[in-house]
């Protein structure tokens, strides 16, 4: 075993300086990856994890704060604007909000109201996040 590792030596040493960074520098980087994922999976693993997680609480309470509805308007009261009443659905509920519709709106267009409160037919009251959705005729 020593003859094989004083051979190695000495064929490693007889090589010029080049040739030894050509055989060293590969292998350094090498060892610098492994050691650089080796210490940092655990924070991969966490925002990855987080970013899953937060996907999914996304997706799921998504349906749960929007409604997302259609309002129907005259031509002349999106180019004016407007106030109607709209009575919003939302699963079994429905409630009865008063719209600002702003002047030049786009049909396509998506108007956001907040806190509209919808109560169902038990009596239980929730707040939801309300889009809606312009519809020019």
């Amino acid at each position: 075993m020593k003859n094989d590792r004083d051979s190695y030596e000495q064929y490693f040493m007889n090589r010029s300086r080049y040739e030894r960074e050509q055989i060293i520098f590969p292998i350094t980087i090498i060892i610098g990856i492994v050691i650089f994922l080796w210490l940092f999976k655990f924070i991969l693993i966490a925002v990855v994890a987080t970013a899953v997680l937060a996907l999914a609480v996304y997706l799921i309470f998504k349906r749960r704060l929007f409604s997302e509805q259609p309002i129907v308007l005259t031509k002349k009261q999106a180019r004016e604007g407007a106030e109607l009443r709209a009575n919003i659905v939302y699963r079994s509920s429905s409630a009865r909000v008063t719209v600002d519709i702003p002047a030049g709106v786009k049909d396509g267009e998506r108007i956001i109201i907040k806190n509209v409160v919808f109560e169902d037919e038990k009596g239980k009251k929730s707040r939801k996040i309300v889009r809606l959705r312009i519809k020019i005729e």
